[in-house]
């Protein structure tokens, strides 16, 4: 495999964790409120675990709006580097490092806010979150 297709497949792996995350926020609404509410009650968190959930979901958002920029679009992106007879390797290239160096500039914040809120919880909590991550958020299973 080319170092190119390395990079790409890097940063398209990143970039899904970071987004994945972001999507998940958005799901219940513009703010994510309603995923919010939906795992404070089942975790049963109290008024500074869910301070520290709500943080970390508008830190992933914050990530989500600087990692896709003005274009909402990624595939968008993807679509318009895919048009000509010949893939231009270097524009492909160039927009990865941005979105890569976005994600790491991202990624202290996003490492700092996810511990705050994680290792708030108590174990028994925390063994829910792992079930649940586990499980893959697969719906109809409990």
């Amino acid at each position: 495999m080319s170092n190119i297709k390395k990079g790409i497949v890097v940063v398209l792996t990143a970039g899904s964790i970071a987004l994945g995350g972001a999507a998940l926020a958005a799901r219940g609404g513009h703010d994510g409120g309603r995923m919010i509410e939906r795992i404070s009650s089942r975790l049963s968190l109290d008024d500074n675990q869910s301070a520290a959930l709500t943080t970390f979901v508008d830190t992933v958002k914050e990530s989500r709006h600087n990692l896709l920029g003005k274009d909402e679009s990624p595939r968008t992106q993807i679509l318009e580097h895919l048009e000509g007879d010949t893939l231009d390797q270097g524009a492909v290239l160039a927009s990865l490092e941005a979105r890569a160096d976005a994600l790491r500039a991202a990624a202290p914040e996003l490492v700092a806010s996810a511990a705050a809120f994680y290792d708030g919880l108590s174990a028994e909590q925390r063994e829910q979150v792992r079930e649940l991550l586990e499980r893959g958020g697969k719906r109809g299973r409990r």
